[in-house]
């Protein structure tokens, strides 16, 4: 019996006794519809980011430029854990059929790798991000802002979690994982040996992850070290703020818990990752003066058209 579904649920002896425990309790439905609330939020929260973007020249610096690139890749996230959190809510809801909801069929492998690859190139711009707000922070370094960096950034943001991504899906070890580790979609199969699994895990997602945790946490330590360093030094620095974009923390996730810790981790790990864009939404567009006032405006305009419409609406006898 696979050791990680052994100890999720202890009580478990048989194949058949595992499979309709998991049907029943590994993602409770509320879960799944609050992955759903998440994800339709930060779909929305990415569409507000893109076109305040597109429509207000004064925000389109470099860091936003790269904070566009990082709601790219968590729109395909949301956008990816809808459709699993859908099949899996669709699946569940026919009750006793739990080997379709257990099977890798084409819609989950085209989740798994449209999810996958999404996730791996947020963590990817994620640690661009901070090593960006780093270097303009401590170096004030110009050649940062660069058209070839941003050329830079793209390619090894995009490419190297594409090619991972297609490498795993060439090898057959994207498909259902049991919420092995994710919420409500799929993710790397369970159906491979533990240590296959666990290695596939890492290189397409959870290593990148913990590194970019790593990296991040690193450069904003030596940030605020060269800060205080400064200070004591009398030295007076302004530090332009608004290249201060898209630093982020996302819930994390253990293999190998209790049920209890299990459920509660899954809770917010599904809510966590669907969620991202929706929270980069309203740190850089609802609390930016300059956006929320054109946002107040556009919507301010729109009122004023409709309340005109109803005036010239005759009144029906």
């Amino acid at each position: 019996m696979n050791t990680t579904l052994t100890t999720l649920y202890p009580n478990i002896t048989t194949a058949a006794n595992t499979t309709h425990a998991i049907c029943r309790t590994m993602v409770p439905t509320y879960t799944i519809l609050f992955t759903l609330l998440s994800c339709f939020l930060s779909i929305f929260g990415s569409f507000v980011i893109i076109i305040t973007y597109i429509n207000l020249p004064v925000i389109q610096n470099f860091a936003r430029k790269l904070l566009l690139s990082l709601t790219v890749a968590d729109l395909l996230t949301a956008f990816g854990n809808t459709i699993g959190s859908i099949r899996y809510l669709v699946l569940k809801s026919k009750g006793g059929d739990c080997d379709l909801l257990l099977a890798s069929d084409s819609v989950c492998v085209v989740q798994s790798f449209i999810t996958t690859y999404s996730s791996m190139a947020s963590f990817f711009w994620t640690s661009i991000i901070a090593f960006h707000i780093y270097m303009q922070i401590i170096h004030r370094s110009s050649g940062m802002r660069t058209g070839l960096m941003l050329i830079g950034y793209q390619v090894l943001c995009w490419a190297v979690p594409g090619i991972i991504t297609i490498t795993a899906s060439g090898l057959d070890v994207l498909g259902n994982d049991k919420s092995v580790g994710t919420g409500s979609w799929c993710w790397i199969k369970t159906q491979l040996a533990d240590h296959v699994q666990i290695a596939w895990m890492i290189i397409a997602g959870k290593g990148w992850e913990i590194l970019c945790y790593i990296v991040t946490a690193g450069l904003y330590m030596m940030s605020k070290i060269a800060m205080w360093s400064q200070r004591r030094e009398n030295t007076r620095r302004r530090f332009g703020m608004q290249d201060i974009d898209g630093m982020r923390s996302e819930d994390g996730n253990f293999l190998y818990v209790t049920p209890e810790a299990q459920k509660l981790l899954l809770f917010f790990q599904s809510i966590g990752d669907s969620s991202q864009a929706f929270f980069n939404c309203i740190l850089f567009c609802f609390c930016d003066a300059t956006v929320r006032h054109y946002l107040y405006r556009v919507l301010s305009r729109q009122q004023r058209v409709l309340d005109e419409d109803d005036e010239r609406t005759p009144i029906q006898t």
